[in-house]
Formats: structure tokens, C-alpha cells, sequence
């Protein structure tokens, strides 16, 4: 435990003003079959100095899920890691997003992706939205007893994205409709992938 505490208080990411993860409204008619398939990263969630160390050292990264018929999905996720501003070596990890409760359907346990000490409890990821066809925004926490960590992401059918209207009415819908009001839709960052080309799965990018 003292090692996690000193990670998240170097990185930044502990929020000790929280006493655990927030209550994320549970999508009752979520379509597993549905939500399978190639998605494009297109912007991540700024939480903190470990989000952005995460997210700035990697492009081009994709996931595929495949629905394994109870409403949990196998992941694939691929990512060109950056060092120091190079490029490197295409990366892939592989793992299972575990349902929780079949009455909570967007709710999965991540142990087998998991991206904090092995000494850290398992992780959450939450699916808020999803029109299924173009997009959907995925939230992480992990709760540490002390604090939490919180991690964020929206997804695309292409990688291009949003468009600017569309984006706005969606970030918007969160708040309003959907009454997600614990995170901070200004720090959706976009991810930069205009530099990247291919397929999910084989997906590349044109910098050196």
C-alpha cells in the first residue's frame, strides 16, 4: 500500500477530497452485441499528471472488443508508445472487461487490464454513453480507501471523431440528460490522430 500512496502522490492523481468513486447511472437496456466491434481512441480525460503521462506517450491506439455472450468482452488494445518524442514499437495488450451485475450492464471489472502496481486494488471501467454506431465515453476508478483515480476516455467508429456540433450536443447531453456531473467535460483532450492511418488492429502512424 505505501508504495501505491507514494505513486499517486508523485503523479498527482489521488483526490483525498473524495471518500470513493462517484455513483455512475447504470444503463439498463446496454446492448453488449451492439457496443462490439473496432474503436478509435479520439480524446482522453485530463485528470492529473498520470493521465497525461499515459495518454502523451502513446498514438494511434485502438480496441477491440468481442463480446464472449454474457455480457462481459475481451479487449484488445493497440497503441504506438512514444519515447522522448520517437516512435516506437506497435504495442498490444489483450484482457477481459468482466460485467459486474447483470442489473449494471455498462459496469466491468478490468484486473486482467490492469495499468496501476499489482499491489493496487482492481479497477472499475464504466460505460456512461453509447449511441453504439459513432461513439462511446468510458470512465475508469479505482479506489484506493484514501482516495481515487480517475481515468477517462471517448471512442469512435471513425477516426476522425466528433464533429464540432455534434461533440458539443453530446458533452452536453452528459451533464443535462444523463445527469453525469462528477466529471469535468472541459478536460476531454483530443488525442491527435491525424497522423495515423490504417485499420484497428494494424493501425500505424506516418511519423518516424
Amino acid at each position: 500500500m505505501g508504495l501505491v500512496l507514494q505513486l499517486l502522490f508523485l503523479v498527482g492523481t489521488a483526490s483525498l477530497l473524495q471518500a470513493g468513486c462517484p455513483l455512475v447511472p447504470a444503463i439498463t437496456d446496454f446492448d453488449p452485441d451492439r457496443f462490439e466491434g473496432d474503436w478509435y481512441h479520439v480524446e482522453w480525460l485530463d485528470t492529473g499528471l498520470f493521465s497525461q503521462v499515459v495518454n502523451k506517450s502513446s498514438r494511434c491506439r485502438t480496441v477491440s472488443y468481442r463480446h464472449e455472450g454474457n455480457g462481459s468482452f475481451t479487449a484488445t488494445v493497440n497503441w504506438k508508445a512514444t519515447r522522448r518524442g520517437v516512435y516506437v514499437l506497435p504495442r498490444t495488450v489483450t484482457g477481459s472487461l468482466t460485467r459486474v451485475d447483470p442489473n449494471f450492464p455498462n459496469y466491468f471489472d478490468t484486473n486482467s487490464l490492469r495499468w496501476l502496481p499489482t499491489s493496487a486494488p482492481p479497477g472499475r471501467m464504466y460505460v456512461l454513453d453509447t449511441d453504439y454506431t459513432r461513439y462511446a465515453i468510458l470512465y475508469t476508478c479505482t479506489d484506493f480507501g484514501f482516495g481515487i483515480t480517475e481515468m477517462g476516455w471517448i471512442i469512435h467508429r471513425n477516426i476522425r471523431g466528433f464533429t464540432v456540433r455534434k461533440r458539443t450536443r453530446v458533452l452536453t447531453e452528459l451533464k443535462d440528460n444523463l445527469g453525469i456531473r462528477f466529471i469535468n467535460t472541459a478536460m476531454f483532450m483530443d488525442t491527435k490522430t491525424d497522423d495515423c492511418f490504417g485499420t484497428v488492429g494494424n493501425f500505424t502512424s506516418s511519423a518516424p
